[in-house]
């Protein structure tokens, strides 16, 4: 799973599966102090991308979490400039 662009210097982020995807998905950003800054669920129908606006982010470092349905998580850094 990549996330694009990092840093992130605008509103928008594409996660790319690497692969067609089904099923539902939970979406947070957490800040470095442990704050969830954004939750989203989302469903992917077949689907490898996603984009998520993210106005309003404060500059910072943050950690990027998705769990799918059957639990499976990723967790990747961003850093917003």
């Amino acid at each position: 799973m990549l996330y694009t662009p990092n840093p992130l210097e605008d509103d928008l982020l594409t996660v790319d599966f690497g692969d067609n995807v089904q099923g539902t998905f939970y979406f947070t950003i957490t800040s470095i102090h442990g704050a969830n800054v954004r939750e989203r669920n989302f469903k992917m129908d077949n689907s490898r991308l996603i984009d998520f606006e993210l106005k309003d982010l404060p500059r910072g470092i943050y950690l990027i979490k998705v769990v799918s349905s059957e639990g499976r998580s990723v967790i990747r850094k961003l850093v917003v400039n």
